[in-house]
């Protein structure tokens, strides 16, 4: 079990699970692919010290396999009560905010991102903004969200005026 069933309370389900996006680390390769091909296709006589290329090379993986390691845990998750998600390895953040608390759900787009078809999803409440980068359709997913919402607080305003309608008979009110 993962961290979002781990998570989950009694009658919660799942309705909609944010796709992260694999592009997102083709932005990272371009460097380490340029300097290996630049390894690979200088010959041996430039006096250029072939080795450097291959070096520079693999500093530009580091932050390519933070990227994937990343990504690969990563989790954001919409249920019938909650906004629920996990992003980081070493520093993480942990999301979990009742429906009818979020205040505003941005979308926002880089340039990669518009080209390769994801962005980032920043959710606010009172006193918290968290983003998850690289979601996948993130308009869908907003609008799964929102749709969430809207239906979480349409249930809150029927309970609370069925609870208000009980108190009023209890007092001899028809």
């Amino acid at each position: 079990m993962g961290y979002i069933e781990n998570n989950l309370v009694s009658n919660e389900m799942v309705i909609a699970k944010a796709k992260f996006s694999w592009l997102a680390v083709f932005e990272w390769l371009i460097l380490p692919v340029l300097f290996i091909l630049l390894y690979v296709l200088l010959p041996e006589d430039t006096g250029t010290s072939k080795g450097l290329f291959l070096g520079i090379a693999g500093i530009c993986l580091i932050p390519l396999i933070g990227r994937i390691l990343t990504l690969a845990n990563a989790k954001l998750v919409v249920t019938n009560k909650r906004v629920i998600g996990k992003i980081g390895i070493i520093k993480r953040t942990m999301l979990d905010i009742h429906l009818t608390k979020v205040d505003h759900v941005y979308i926002k787009e880089t340039f990669f991102g518009r080209i390769f078809g994801y962005s980032t999803i920043m959710v606010s409440s009172t006193g918290s903004k968290d983003k998850f980068d690289f979601i996948s359709k993130a308009p869908k997913f907003k609008n799964l969200l929102m749709e969430a919402i809207d239906t979480q607080r349409e249930k809150d305003r029927v309970e609370q005026a069925n609870l208000m309608a009980q108190a009023m008979k209890s007092q001899g009110y028809r």
